[in-house]
C-alpha cells in the first residue's frame, strides 16, 4: 500500500489503519499501524472493541482453534451467531 492511498483512507475519515502485508514468495509478513497518516506502534494502536460474536468469527477465521476452545468452555452463550449462523 503506498502512502498516498493510506492519506486518502484517512482523508476519507479513517482515524486508524491497520496494515497487514503476506509476501507469500518468502514466506514473510509485515503490519503497519497508523493514526491520521502518520506511522505509529502497535502498542498506540487501539484495541478493537469486538462483540462475542465478533470475537468468535475472528477466531475461526484466524483458526484458533485453542482460543475458540476456551471461549466455549468459559460459556459462549447459545444466542452467538457468527456469520448469521447460531
Amino acid at each position: 500500500m503506498e502512502y498516498s492511498q493510506i492519506v486518502a483512507l484517512h482523508a476519507a475519515g479513517v482515524e486508524y489503519l491497520r496494515v497487514s502485508v503476506f509476501n507469500s514468495q518468502v514466506g514473510e509478513s509485515a503490519t503497519n499501524h497508523y493514526h491520521l497518516g502518520k506511522h505509529i506502534t502497535a502498542k498506540a494502536f487501539p484495541k478493537l472493541e469486538l462483540s462475542e460474536s465478533e470475537r468468535l468469527y475472528a477466531l475461526v477465521e484466524e483458526g484458533n482453534d485453542i482460543a475458540l476452545a476456551k471461549m466455549i468452555k468459559s460459556g459462549v452463550s447459545v444466542e452467538a451467531v457468527i456469520d448469521g449462523v447460531p
